[in-house]
């Protein structure tokens, strides 16, 4: 834990004496640190992404009532698949995402840029976060494997 020590001066209406007032300690703790690690990496996402690549969609998706369902194959190898079906059990699992990843979601065809996605969902939901909520998003399910980018 780093404490900072800060100590306010105030200069007095009545003489123009300078006064120190009680010392303050403000301490930085771990839940600080990794705060500000997230917001600067982020930033640094933010400034990597090309607003003009457009997103496409990698998987197998339903919907129902408006709220999209990602179909993930959980076993590619022979192994994998063999174990589910020696155990009855399938070889996927549905991830749901809520109102606005869905909103993203059928927006990734390949037609849409980010830039036109984030102009939609500002339009649609406000502009409280947006753009950071849809890169990060974005982000995720490139890292899954669940969508692409064509240029």
């Amino acid at each position: 834990m780093k404490r900072v020590r800060e100590v306010n001066v105030n200069t007095s209406a009545k003489t123009g004496n300078k006064i120190k007032t009680k010392a303050k300690t403000k301490v930085k703790t771990k839940k600080d640190r990794k705060a500000k690690k997230i917001k600067e990496t982020i930033e640094e996402l933010i400034e990597k992404t090309d607003f003009k690549a457009k997103p496409v969609r990698k998987i197998e998706w339903t919907e129902k009532n408006g709220i999209v369902e990602l179909k993930v194959i959980k076993f590619k190898g022979k192994f994998g698949k063999w174990l589910c079906k020696m155990l009855k059990r399938p070889n996927y699992f549905i991830i749901s995402l809520d109102e606005i990843g869905s909103f993203i979601w059928k927006k990734c065809n390949g037609e849409n840029s980010i830039q036109d996605i984030l102009h939609d969902l500002e339009e649609k939901y406000g502009e409280e976060l947006m753009k950071e909520r849809l890169i990060i998003f974005l982000h995720m399910l490139g890292r899954y494997g669940y969508i692409g980018y064509k240029e």
